[in-house]
Order: C-alpha cells, then sequence, then structure tokens
C-alpha cells in the first residue's frame, strides 16, 4: 500500500498533469506543444474530444449547475472554498485531483495529534474516490489515451488510470 503521503503527492502530480501546462513546469521546447494539446483535448468550444469535467461524464440530463453544487458541498466539508483565482468549473479534473491531495495531506496532519480528524479526513477520501473518481476518471482515462496526439497525455492517463484503480481496490 501506498503511504499516506506519497498518495498525497500521486495526487498533487496528476493534478498538476491535467492542469494547463504553465512555462516552468516544463521545458521551453515542448510547451507549445503540450499548450496546444492541452486545448485540442480539453477546451475546443465544438466537440471536445475529453472534457475534463465529471459532469461530462455522469451527468445525462445535463444538469451541470445541480451536479457541480454537489462537489461544491464536499469541498466546504472539508473546509474549502474555491478561491477567485480558478476559472474552471468545480468538477475540473485538475480541481478533483487537488482535492484528494488535500484530504490525503490533513490526514497525514492530524494523525498524530488528533486522530479524530485524521479518520475524518480518511472517512472523505474515501467517499469522494468512490462517489466521484473512481465513476468518471477511468472513462475520461480512456478517452484521453484514444484521442490524445502525444504520447505525453496518454500515459499520463494511464498512469492515472491504474492509480486509480489501485486505490479503489484498497
Amino acid at each position: 500500500m501506498i503511504k499516506k503521503m506519497n498518495r498525497a503527492q500521486a495526487y498533487k502530480f496528476f493534478s498538476i498533469l491535467f492542469s494547463y501546462p504553465e512555462k516552468g513546469l516544463f521545458q521551453e521546447k515542448n510547451i507549445l506543444e503540450l499548450q496546444r494539446e492541452y486545448v485540442r483535448l480539453f477546451i475546443t468550444a465544438k466537440n471536445v474530444p475529453c472534457p475534463p469535467y465529471e459532469s461530462a461524464y455522469r451527468d445525462e440530463q445535463r444538469r451541470l449547475m445541480v451536479f457541480t453544487q454537489e462537489i461544491i458541498k464536499k469541498y466546504r466539508k472539508a473546509g474549502l472554498r474555491i478561491s477567485k483565482k480558478f476559472k474552471d468549473l468545480p468538477d475540473h479534473i485538475a480541481a478533483e485531483l487537488e482535492f484528494m491531495y488535500y484530504l490525503c495531506y490533513m490526514e497525514e496532519k492530524f494523525k498524530e495529534e488528533n486522530k479524530e480528524k485524521a479518520r475524518k479526513f480518511q472517512k472523505m477520501q474515501k467517499e469522494f474516490l468512490e462517489e466521484h473518481l473512481a465513476k468518471w476518471v477511468p472513462k475520461f482515462c480512456d478517452d484521453v489515451i484514444r484521442e490524445s496526439k502525444l504520447e505525453f497525455y496518454k500515459e499520463a492517463a494511464r498512469l492515472l488510470k491504474d492509480f486509480i484503480e489501485r486505490e479503489t481496490t484498497q
């Protein structure tokens, strides 16, 4: 079993991989290619091949606001608010992975000093994984593997899918 802090770091890593590629995180010569592919896969206004939103995979009636409100409630229950700097929907894959990073981090932080709080964060992780990530991330990853023209995103999706599947079986 992966240790808690390693799990937290893995979620943070995947959150970065599925965020818009910023200068400084990637080699300068590759950044434009990664940015173009990110836009093509996840942003393009018409017929987005791989929408990076849970609601796109789980909400058949397209009741976007009802569904995203559920995600916002989960964030608030953990003591978080969405930053005004965040310009995307709360169910974006990077936001949900960052949320799991936070939950894992907080569990580890309180493990020694406040076991009750640590258990609370552990329970929230389990619920969020089962009720959200496990229900849509594998399909999203399959879409990225099928649609991406860059090995970078294909491999990131393979790794994330494997990680989420291992998380759900532990």
